[in-house]
């Protein structure tokens, strides 16, 4: 049975790490699966929710917790340097990614002998027009100046342990996993998916954040190292 660790990075999602983490363990409960939460500077109660989950669940379940605010980016790699089983998932936190498709997209790894399952969004539900233009804008500049991210894919996917010491060999000063994954020298294979409506809480990705993550992709893809504040960093403040 293999052995796998989901990374979830979080922040302000204390509405729905509880419901998130019940359908992860239900929708892989024939396999031995920790989840990795990663606190990147929550200013409500999702560091509580997390120490109730590590009450209930145990080792199955690890909590990072940063000492500020570091972003999206800084939070996975802190999670995959922190997984160390044979399989490792990557979902947000707020159950828009929806858990009942892990189960499917292992299998589709393991029957391929994928190196890493990315994930297709068929629709982004409950987001405007002039949001999904400005992204559609965004992936076809990254597209024509710099890498080929797929466009509606994200940080839902699912990769073996030699994808994950690959990516973190790659020694960029700007850690962007979207950018880094179409030049690995790896086998990779897609699977489309219905992504779910927020639920709870209000979603980080307005137009500012959107702009300084697409920055983030260039500098990533391109590996600019003199602006140090895109630099990838974090310090973590405790593990539980």
């Amino acid at each position: 049975m293999p052995k796998i660790s989901t990374i979830i990075p979080v922040k302000n999602e204390e509405d729905n790490i509880i419901e998130l983490s019940k359908q992860i363990f239900n929708s892989l409960d024939k396999h031995d699966n920790e989840l990795i939460f990663i606190d990147d500077g929550s200013t409500d109660n999702t560091r509580e929710r997390i120490l109730d989950l590590k009450k209930k669940y145990g080792e199955k379940i690890k909590g990072i917790i940063f000492d500020r605010n570091y972003g999206h980016q800084a939070a996975v790699l802190a999670g995959l340097r922190s997984a160390d089983n044979d399989y490792i998932f990557t979902i947000d936190g707020d159950l828009q990614d929806p858990p009942k498709y892990m189960c499917e997209i292992l299998e589709l790894m393991v029957s391929n002998n994928f190196d890493v399952v990315n994930t297709i969004r068929n629709k982004r539900p409950g987001e405007t027009f002039l949001r999904i233009s400005f992204i559609k804008f965004l992936y076809f500049v990254s597209k024509i100046l710099f890498t080929r991210i797929t466009f509606n894919s994200g940080d839902f996917r699912l990769m073996n342990r030699k994808a994950k010491d690959e990516v973190l060999a790659v020694k960029n000063k700007v850690f962007f996993l979207r950018s880094i994954m179409p030049k690995l020298d790896i086998h990779q294979g897609f699977y489309r998916y219905d992504r779910d409506i927020r639920q709870n809480g209000i979603s980080k990705c307005n137009f500012f954040w959107l702009l300084n993550f697409a920055i983030q992709a260039f500098f990533a893809s391109f590996n600019i190292d003199w602006f140090k504040k895109y630099h990838t960093k974090y310090k973590i403040d405790k593990i539980v």
